[in-house]
């Protein structure tokens, strides 16, 4: 939780547009009921997604209105990466490019 106060500290202060690494994405997408099939969440609650979650979950119960909150602040990031191709250029000339894939 510490993590996710710094993170929206940062947008809250104009700093900060939006910050998103594989961990958060991938809890998003584990709480994020998949549009075009309402049973079901893009990353699927499988035992090893839900031990990958385990420890996030011990501290802020799914689905509570504290875990709503924390999502409300990346959800608008998960449904504009779907599937697009996101380039990231970074210093160095170095540069990250990641496919997002709708289903896990």
């Amino acid at each position: 939780m510490a993590t996710l106060e710094i993170v929206f500290a940062m947008l809250d202060a104009n700093v900060a547009d939006a910050i998103m690494g594989n961990h958060e994405y991938n809890a998003l997408a584990f709480a994020t009921l998949d549009p075009d099939n309402s049973s079901q969440y893009l990353r699927s609650h499988n035992d090893i997604h839900t031990r990958q979650h385990a420890a996030f979950l011990a501290e802020i119960a799914f689905g509570s209105e504290r875990h709503q909150y924390c999502l409300i602040g990346y959800t608008s990031c998960l449904y504009g990466l779907k599937q697009t191709t996101l380039v990231l250029f970074m210093p160095a000339g170095m540069s990250i490019v990641w496919r997002y894939c709708s289903h896990y």
